[in-house]
């Protein structure tokens, strides 16, 4: 058995360094640790101590990975959520116009990676075409709300 360090980059596996041949298990068990402490060392990694802390087995981990059905990274929208309550935008009963705003601040890109950023981090799934309508509506609603604003001001 031989023991390689390898790294893939730009989609090609190149040798870094040989660490030589492996005639029983302990030879491997040996070579292998060297590696793992070149890699350490080569790709200039920190590792944290724990200070003898207990680490849990493979099997408690993987046991533990089993039962999360899913992760959301939702801190930036929890805190946006909450200053949109504040603001009073949540007198308007409209989880659209919510899912937006907050996608809009948190992550400023274009409405088609709004969809996407949606769809991946908060599990909604709101068609582009749906944006552009509501888009629409908003900017149709807010012309005629300002237009009526105007119009009676002067009268």
């Amino acid at each position: 058995m031989s023991i390689v360090v390898v790294d893939k980059s730009r989609g090609r596996f190149r040798e870094v360094r040989r660490f030589g041949v492996a005639h029983t298990e302990a030879e491997a068990d040996a070579l292998y640790t060297q590696a793992r402490e070149w890699i350490r060392r080569y790709a200039g990694q920190q590792t944290i101590d724990f200070g003898g802390v207990a680490v849990a087995s493979e099997n408690e981990v993987d046991m533990l990975v089993s039962r999360i059905d899913g992760v959301s990274i939702n801190g930036t929208q929890l805190l946006l959520n909450r200053i949109y309550d504040s603001v009073g935008f949540n007198r308007i009963k409209d989880d659209m116009l919510r899912h937006l705003v907050v996608a809009r601040i948190s992550q400023p890109l274009s409405k088609l990676v709004t969809t996407s950023y949606l769809r991946s981090y908060f599990k909604e799934d709101i068609d582009l075409s749906r944006i552009y309508r509501y888009m629409d509506k908003l900017y149709n609603n807010l012309s005629v709300s300002t237009c009526e604003a105007c119009c009676t001001e002067s009268v």
